[in-house]
This record gives C-alpha cells, structure tokens and sequence, in this order.
C-alpha cells in the first residue's frame, strides 16, 4: 500500500496518476483537494488551512472528501508538510507526493525540503528522491538524471551511466553530476544523495 499526496501546482505525471492502486490511500493538501474531486478521482483525506479555495469549493471538497481536517491559516507547518505527516501516519510502503514544483519559490523549497521526509516527488516533467548509503540500480526514464549531495557523500560510484565515475567524494556545492544520461547503478558509503530525473 503506497499513499499519494496532491499538491498544488497541478502540474502532474498522468502515468503515476494511473498506477494508483485501490488500497492505496489518497490526501489533497489544499488546493490539491480541488484537483481530485474536479477530476473524479477518490479523496480520502483533504487537509489544510484551505486558503487557496474558495469558501463554495471547500463546500464541495468537505462534502466529497471521505476525512476533512482544517487547520488555521496561522500555523507552525505548510499544508504540504501536514499531508506528508499524515502520510506517514500509514506506515505505508511509500509516499509519493504529487506536484508542489513551481509557483512561489519558497514554497517549491518547502516542499523540495519534503525528501528528507523519504518521499518521491513527482510531476509531469521530473521526478525526485533521496538515496541512503548503498547500493541501488536507478532506471532512468527521462532525459537527464542528476546527482547532488544533500550531506556530503563519500566514496560516489555510478556505473552504467553516459558518464561514470568511481569513489569520488561529493560535496554538498560540488555540481559535476548534474545533467548526467541513461539508467545505472549508484552506490556509496556516507552520506545522502538527491537524485533528479527531469526531460
């Protein structure tokens, strides 16, 4: 069972979109409410301080939404950062959080600060995750894939891509694999890696 957040922008990937299961559960956060019932699509939680709807769509969401939890618009957390708590409250397989890239820069930063919650981010364009120390193969089915340091990572070897390298240690404002091409396997020893697959 995986759980999928909706946020707003809606700038979605309609294939990950499809692949959702119906066990699965599904959260709008805010606006991203909006977007599951406008296009028919379940909405077992909507939640957030809803100041980006109108008072007739919040009508609409809490009459369609199976659990509605409003919070005040004055609050420690962002919308986005309540749903994927929520999110986590499921112990699910894995949270993939839909859209929040692009709009208001501070809060495509908010919600890019998600993935140290273990979540992957998708849109129509990119997709983005953390990786742990180890070893994993990485199927690349965008055009780039980039590599950034989010704690400095030790001992960085990737194989398999257009450009590979071996044991190199990657600082957090070194950008030399950026714009990297095809699938591969990536493995090191410390640290924590931002991965971006984006056309």
């Amino acid at each position: 069972m995986n759980v999928h957040v909706f946020l707003y922008p809606f700038d979605y990937n309609g294939y990950m979109i499809q692949t959702i299961n119906k066990e699965d559960i599904i959260i709008g956060a805010d606006r991203g409410s909006l977007y599951l019932l406008k296009h028919h699509m379940r909405l077992d939680l909507a939640i957030g301080d809803f100041d980006s709807v109108t008072e007739k769509e919040l009508s609409k969401i809490k009459a369609y939404a199976k659990t509605v939890e409003i919070y005040p618009s004055k609050k420690d957390w962002t919308d986005s950062f309540l749903a994927v708590k929520k999110a986590k409250e499921f112990h699910a397989e894995k949270i993939i959080v839909h859209g929040g890239i692009g709009g208001r820069i501070s809060h495509t930063l908010a919600n890019l600060m998600l993935l140290e919650e273990n979540v992957t981010i998708h849109t129509s364009t990119k997709t983005l995750f953390v990786l742990n120390p180890g070893t994993k193969f990485i199927k690349n089915n965008k055009k780039y894939i980039s590599f950034f340091a989010l704690k400095e990572v030790q001992e960085l070897t990737l194989k398999g891509f257009e450009f590979e390298m071996n044991n190199y240690n990657l600082s957090t404002i070194d950008p030399l694999c950026t714009s990297n091409l095809g699938s591969g396997t990536v493995s090191f020893k410390a640290g924590k890696l931002l991965c971006v697959l984006e056309e």
